[in-house]
């Protein structure tokens, strides 16, 4: 955990913000996040009970962007599902990064990614 903990400290740091798009609800997201010491690097978090369409329909990127005020094209989404790697692509973001932490496999993510990694360990590599 103390390595997440960096790991996101880190992104803040440099002044990237850092949202949440999620087909949990938000309660239970809330308590996990805050049970994980991380609720207070999330600058914005929208959830499936939201009343926002769900991945992998883009608005719940769109929301998270309006939210933190960074258009889509500025926007990297980071995900380990098929539903999240499309959402990004149908945002327009800037870069879908595919990350192998989750149940998808790399033949998953591979076709929809504009890079896969084992973890979100190397994201600073691909964020410009």
């Amino acid at each position: 955990m103390r390595r997440l903990d960096g790991f996101v400290h880190g992104l803040s740091e440099r002044g990237i913000k850092i949202a949440v798009a999620t087909t949990d609800d938000r309660s239970p997201t809330l308590a996990t996040l805050a049970g994980l010491g991380l609720a207070s690097f999330v600058d914005a978090l929208v959830c499936a009970d939201d009343g926002v369409p769900v991945k992998p329909a883009p608005e719940m990127a769109w929301e998270v962007c309006r939210a933190v005020g960074v258009e889509p094209r500025e926007t990297v989404v980071v995900g380990d599902t098929v539903a999240d790697l499309l959402m990004g692509q149908a945002a327009g973001v800037g870069r879908v990064v595919g990350v192998l932490t989750g149940v998808s496999s790399a033949g998953d993510l591979t076709p929809l990614a504009d890079v896969v990694m084992a973890s979100v360990g190397k994201l600073m590599d691909v964020i410009p």
